[in-house]
């Protein structure tokens, strides 16, 4: 939104509403991200584990 451009009240309160509303989707789906995000880092570290040592595959 450009800086010149002004909000009358209602757009204000309607803007105050939404980023309240997204707020609550944030708090209510972080906690799935963050379990995402973990299963994410360990899968990676397992897939590092293999690519560092694919002998050990191989015996």
């Amino acid at each position: 939104m450009p800086s010149e451009e002004k909000l009358n009240p209602a757009q204000k309160n309607q803007a105050i509403d939404d980023l309240l509303d997204a707020q609550v989707l944030v708090r209510e789906f972080d906690p799935a991200f963050t379990s995402l995000d973990r299963a994410c880092d360990i899968l990676e570290k397992s897939l590092e584990g293999l690519t560092q040592s694919p002998s050990s595959l191989v015996h």
